[in-house]
C-alpha cells in the first residue's frame, strides 16, 4: 500500500490499532507515510520505543454509537427480562476467550467475590478464535470455574450480539486482560452503558479512566485487587453510581463516532492541504469527499 501510493503519487495514511513488532523494512518505508493515526498513546509509545517518530501523526480513539448509550429505566426493563431480580449481584466480563483477554484471572477474583457476596451472578460473554489454543483455553476456564466452585455462579454465554444489553444490565463491567489492550472497546461500551468498570492498567486503557474517579483500574493479573475493587463497588451502591455516572458523561464528550468522524476528517484536510501545496498538479487526486 505505501509503495503504491508512492507510484501513484498521492499521500498514505496509516491507521495503527495494535501493537505489533517492527521489520527494518517497516521503519524504512514509514518514512513515505504522509501521517499516522494511532488509537491510543500506548500504541503511539510502542512504536515510538520501536524508532518509529513521525512527522506527523496523531491519537484518535476509538468510538462508539448511539445504540451503546443506556437509560436507568432501559437498564430495570433488560434485567427483567433477563430474569435478573434486583437482590442479583451481576458482574459481566466481554472480550474473546483468549488468553491474554485474562478470563483465567478474572474466574480467580470472582472466587473471592463470592465469599462475600452470596447474590453474585457472573457472565463471560465472547467465544474463542477458532485456533487450537483459544479451544483449549475455552475449555480450560470451564474446568477452572467448576474447581472455583463457581459452576452456579458463572454462566459462559458465547458470542451475544446482545452483549451491550448485558453490560446495560449489569452492575459492574470487568475488562481483565493480562497484557496491554491496544485501547479496549469494551471498557468504553461499559462506560456508556453507565456502569462503573473495573479495569487492568496497561496500554491504552490508561487513556480511558481516571481511577476512583470514572472507573477502577487494578495491576494486571491480580485477582486479588481486581476481587477488591469489585467488592468495593458491590458494598457501596451510591458510590458506584457516581462512578458510572461521570463515566458516561466522559463518554458522551469524548468517545463518540461524530467526534471520532470529526477529528479524522481534520486529519484527511490537513494531509490534503500540506500535499496540495507541494504536488498542486496533483490536488484533484486527493481532495477528501464532500460531506
Amino acid at each position: 500500500m505505501i509503495v503504491g501510493s508512492r507510484l501513484a503519487g498521492v499521500p498514505c495514511l496509516c491507521h495503527v490499532r495494535n501493537f505489533d513488532p517492527l521489520t527494518w523494512l517497516d521503519r524504512r518505508l514509514a518514512r513515505w507515510v504522509a501521517q499516522f493515526i494511532f488509537i491510543s498513546r500506548a500504541v503511539a509509545e510502542g512504536y515510538a520505543s520501536q524508532g518509529l517518530v513521525p512527522t506527523w501523526s496523531e491519537v484518535i480513539p476509538n468510538a462508539i454509537g448511539s445504540e451503546a448509550f443506556a437509560s436507568p429505566q432501559e437498564t430495570q426493563a433488560i434485567r427483567r427480562r433477563l430474569g435478573w431480580s434486583d437482590h442479583n449481584f451481576i458482574v459481566v466480563n466481554t472480550g474473546r476467550l483468549v488468553r491474554w483477554k485474562g478470563q483465567d484471572i478474572f474466574l480467580q477474583a470472582m472466587a473471592r467475590v463470592a465469599d462475600v457476596a452470596p447474590h453474585l451472578r457472573c457472565f463471560i460473554v465472547g467465544e474463542p478464535d477458532g485456533d487450537a489454543n483459544s479451544l483449549a483455553f475455552a475449555e480450560e476456564l470451564k474446568v477452572l470455574a467448576e474447581s472455583l466452585g463457581l459452576a452456579e455462579r458463572v454462566t459462559f454465554t458465547g458470542f451475544r450480539d446482545d452483549a451491550l444489553q448485558l453490560m446495560k444490565a449489569s452492575d459492574v463491567v470487568v475488562h481483565s486482560a493480562s497484557t496491554p489492550e491496544p485501547f479496549g472497546r469494551v471498557i468504553i461500551e461499559g462506560m456508556a452503558a453507565g456502569k462503573p468498570v473495573v479495569a487492568t492498567r496497561a496500554g491504552g486503557v490508561v487513556d480511558i479512566i481516571e481511577d476512583g474517579y470514572d472507573g477502577l483500574l487494578v495491576p494486571p493479573r491480580d485477582s486479588q485487587a481486581m476481587a477488591e475493587a469489585v467488592l468495593a463497588v458491590q458494598a457501596d451502591p451510591v458510590w458506584a453510581g457516581r462512578l458510572g455516572g461521570r463515566a458516561l458523561v466522559k463518554v458522551r464528550r469524548q468517545f463518540t463516532l461524530d467526534q471520532h468522524a470529526e477529528r479524522v476528517q481534520r486529519v484527511y484536510q490537513r494531509v490534503w492541504d500540506r500535499t496540495a501545496v507541494r504536488m498542486p498538479g496533483h490536488a484533484h487526486l486527493i481532495r477528501p469527499a464532500e460531506g
